[in-house]
């Protein structure tokens, strides 16, 4: 059960990163270019209540995960890669439809309701 719960918290913490990117994304749909202060007050309403230097790290962690690129000092743009998304081989599909037969829908509840959490 605690290997089942780490990965729900796992999958928990994904989605709210996910939304986080959203977010930064829909705010740098404004303007091609921001500079620190910008982004450091869209992070402080999106984080309300956080230090500045938490704020500072939160910067650092967008750019060392390509969401966002310095293209001058001070100064970002949204990192404008495409999304990857591979093509499913055969055997994952076929592998997904086995899974997905031997799953009861008590599971899936089960892990539903842990995400909802």
């Amino acid at each position: 059960m605690a290997k089942f719960t780490n990965f729900a918290i796992n999958i928990k913490q994904k989605i709210l990163i996910t939304k986080e990117e959203n977010s930064i994304k829909d705010f740098f749909a404004s303007k091609n270019i921001l500079n620190t202060n910008e982004i450091l007050g869209f992070l402080q309403k999106l984080y309300p209540g956080i230090v500045s230097s938490t704020l500072r790290w939160r910067l650092y962690d967008l750019k060392a995960r390509g969401i966002i690129k310095q293209v001058g000092r001070g100064i970002y743009a949204l990192n404008r890669k495409p999304d990857f998304a591979p093509e499913p081989s055969s055997t994952l599909v076929q592998l997904h439809k086995v899974c997905s037969k031997k799953l009861s829908l008590c599971y899936l509840l089960c892990l539903g309701f842990l995400l909802v959490q």
